[in-house]
């Protein structure tokens, strides 16, 4: 710049403010998120499965009980103890079951692999993480 030219104001410097603001992060309680919806969605076809159950044991009721408490409350530790109790029991019938249980003890592992190695990832990361 020239120095014997007059200053320019220093509002000419200034850069507008956007005119919207930034909106607000909803509060946790709004809505639900991507991942409690999947979870709720694992909780019920594990219900599903777990009402053609030929008897009602105490293991399969613990089990109901743990899927219960994941789609009330779908938190990771509740989550992943129902996972646990569901891929022991699909465990304890193999190799006597049906093809489609295979598939889902092979979901459900990656998932509670999933899980345990993101324990502090961010909800949605891991809902796009499980849905890849």
């Amino acid at each position: 710049t020239d120095p014997s030219s007059p200053p320019m104001p220093s509002s000419s410097y200034r850069i507008a403010a956007p005119a919207v603001a930034a909106p607000k992060s909803a509060p946790p309680s709004a809505g639900l998120s991507t991942l409690d919806t999947a979870f709720r969605l694992w909780c019920l076809h594990e219900a599903l499965k777990l009402l053609h159950e030929p008897t009602w044991s105490p293991w399969v009721l613990a089990c109901g009980v743990a899927v219960a408490a994941a789609a009330v409350a779908p938190r990771q530790p509740l989550v992943a103890l129902a996972l646990t109790l569901r891929l022991c029991d699909t465990a304890m019938l193999m190799p006597f079951c049906w093809d489609s249980f295979y598939w889902c003890f092979q979901i459900d592992g990656g998932l509670l692999l999933l899980l345990l190695c993101a324990a502090s990832a961010d909800r949605d990361a891991v809902a796009r993480s499980w849905a890849e």
